[in-house]
């Protein structure tokens, strides 16, 4: 687990996020989501995740004893994308630019157990930080109350300029990362079914005891992301990165982890967001990491978490 140490930006923040990744597991000693989301900790501000290992006790797990599932996708998964331009390094002036703030981060076992533990905490973590940054802005927009009534001037002289006397919400983002071996691009996962049966055993060599991740939910009920990620996924396919949409989070840690945040989500009022990997011997960890901080400048530009999240015009 990580905690922030940089010393990032003052003021507040549009988007404030926690990330995981995932340990090793099977014959996946050293997993790509894990040193994906170091990595981001990193360009994020994180001064220690440049230099904190990924010490991770990595359990036995009989050979060939969990097939891959590959996640299935919503659109043109043969799309032709142009060479990928997602791969100039992250600026000292990324943070500050999009006022993201990194509230933690940290690399989970590949457990049911370590996924039901973190999702309440990772939610609670996110609200708590949520409630500190909207005081921050009261405080910001008390401080410059001599400016509010030249900014609601500006804002009725031209409606398209947002009314300098508002105060904004910022976005609170579980951003979850896992592996997916067989791949050669982005998925981004639109929702994650109340199934527990695992494929394999997890890294505790342990299955869930129930066929339902939760009891009050029917056999295989869907939670949704509430975030619209068909222009997600088409702009960042503008950027030369391949990225698309999925529609199954497979059947394994990373649908259990997805459907645990996305039923905190529903309580915690924080968006929940699971996206698969593919190896870095497929897209490189630059270019990942490019489009990471991509897709969370993405989200950090819109002026609301009702814009960021909204998935009406999604079909």
């Amino acid at each position: 687990m990580g905690q922030p140490t940089g010393e990032g930006f003052a003021g507040p923040a549009a988007l404030c996020v926690y990330l995981t990744g995932f340990g090793p597991f099977g014959e996946v000693s050293e997993n790509p989501s894990a040193t994906l989301v170091k990595e981001l900790a990193a360009a994020l501000g994180d001064a220690n995740a440049a230099t904190d290992p990924l010490s991770h006790q990595k359990k036995s797990i009989p050979p060939n004893s969990c097939p891959s599932s590959t996640p299935g996708t919503v659109g043109s998964p043969g799309i032709t994308v142009k060479p990928a331009e997602c791969n100039s390094p992250p600026t000292e002036a990324y943070v500050e630019k999009t006022r993201i703030k990194l509230c933690g981060w940290e690399v989970l076992e590949v457990s049911a157990d370590a996924a039901t533990e973190a999702a309440y905490r990772i939610h609670s973590a996110l609200n708590n930080n949520r409630k500190q940054e909207q005081h921050l802005k009261q405080l910001e927009t008390n401080d410059n109350s001599s400016d509010v009534g030249e900014g609601q001037r500006n804002h009725e002289a031209n409606p398209s300029v947002p009314d300098g006397g508002r105060t904004e919400e910022p976005v609170a983002l579980a951003l979850h990362f896992g592996v997916n071996m067989k791949s050669n691009r982005w998925m981004l996962e639109t929702n994650a079914k109340n199934d527990a049966r695992f494929t394999c055993v997890d890294a505790k060599g342990c299955r869930p005891q129930t066929e339902r991740i939760s009891c009050c939910m029917p056999l295989e009920y869907r939670l949704r992301s509430s975030l619209c990620l068909e222009p997600i996924a088409a702009n960042l396919r503008e950027r030369g990165f391949p990225c698309g949409v999925s529609d199954d989070a497979g059947c394994f840690v990373c649908n259990f982890l997805y459907f645990k945040s996305l039923q905190e989500s529903q309580m915690s009022g924080v968006t929940a967001l699971f996206v698969h990997v593919p190896p870095f011997s497929e897209l490189s960890l630059q270019q990942q990491l490019s489009a990471a901080l991509q897709l969370l400048s993405i989200l950090a530009q819109r002026r609301t978490p009702a814009e960021a999240v909204s998935n009406t015009t999604c079909k």
